[in-house]
């Protein structure tokens, strides 16, 4: 069998190699805090991405500094066509914990809503915590003028 001659070099001197330990760490060590958040709900590591050189292929194109390695489908597993390199900001709002409103058929996170309407995602989620529907979360004014 022939060597790969490309890892000649420190394979952590190369930033999407700490990625693909962290990677396999969350979904295979059972000592991992992470571990329950990935691989204790299923989620796995395609066979292909199972050898960093698989993965360094497939994914070294798109890899820039402080990039994050985001699952398109946060239960799908880590394979090519479910995997992007993203900012933190975009991979946060991609999470399980994400509140999502839905509103004349659009869906979008609280977050995202705080932003197109410019008030505190703590405002829009206060609305929610006392029952108010949809629209009135959204849309009712939050500043009443006095007569």
């Amino acid at each position: 069998m022939k060597k790969d001659i490309r890892w000649k070099i420190n394979k952590h001197d190369i930033p999407t190699y700490n990625v693909w330990v962290g990677m396999k760490s969350r979904c295979y060590n059972k000592n991992s805090l992470k571990y329950p958040s990935y691989g204790a709900r299923g989620i796995k590591v395609c066979d292909r991405w199972k050898e960093f050189n698989n993965f360094y292929d497939d994914m070294f194109i798109g890899y820039k500094k402080g990039l994050t390695l985001d699952r398109i489908n946060n239960n799908g597993n880590y394979e090519i066509e479910n995997c992007r390199w993203t900012i933190p900001k975009v991979q946060a709002n991609n999470t399980r914990r994400n509140k999502y409103i839905e509103h004349n058929g659009i869906k979008n996170t609280l977050t995202e809503w705080s932003k197109i309407l410019g008030v505190s995602h703590s405002f829009l989620q206060r609305r929610i915590k006392l029952g108010w529907n949809t629209y009135d979360v959204l849309y009712k004014p939050h500043r009443y003028k006095t007569n």
